[in-house]
């Protein structure tokens, strides 16, 4: 499977951005709707989800005895089925407060720096281990961010709806 990890994870990383954004200071930490997280939460959350992978990408990694893509098609299938709802682990909740807007999205914007740097530095065909994902190769872990983040794409637009069509 060829994916172009810098130019995915960039392009993924503009929407991204794009979206977070358009909320407004008093509109990012809009609840908008029971049990959803807010703009600001799901931004705290991947900036926590980014933090954890780059700990394992910078950590201990041994030699892949597999094809280094093997498990693309799996997470794609998973994070992109947008009819089951993932129940994130608790390392990568995100804190249940008032975020400040510029603050939340700068701490991500680092996060993102960091992976790009990861991506275009690091040898993508070892494996690494994260505490909640398992094993992984490098390269699988920047699928999964691409991933992860096209699922909290979508999240957003739904919140976005919802705090600028149905709450007004």
């Amino acid at each position: 499977m060829e994916i172009r990890i810098p130019d995915a994870l960039e392009n993924v990383t503009a929407e991204l951005f794009e979206l977070l954004n358009s909320f407004q200071e008093d509109q990012i930490n809009l609840v908008p709707f029971e049990g959803s997280w807010t703009a600001a939460q799901v931004a705290d959350h991947l900036y926590r989800s980014d933090s954890s992978v780059i700990d394992s990408l910078y950590g201990e990694t041994t030699v892949t005895l597999r094809n280094p893509d093997e498990k693309i098609t799996w997470l794609k299938e998973v994070f992109l089925n947008f009819e089951v709802k993932l129940k994130s682990p608790e390392i990568v909740l995100p804190s249940l407060t008032t975020f400040d807007r510029e603050n939340v999205i700068n701490k991500l914007k680092s996060s993102r720096q960091k992976l790009v740097q990861a991506g275009t530095t690091l040898n993508l065909s070892e494996t690494c281990k994260h505490p909640a994902l398992g094993e992984l190769t490098r390269l699988e872990f920047f699928a999964f961010v691409i991933y992860h983040t096209q699922r909290h794409i979508h999240q957003l637009k739904n919140i976005y709806y919802h705090v600028y069509t149905v709450a007004h």
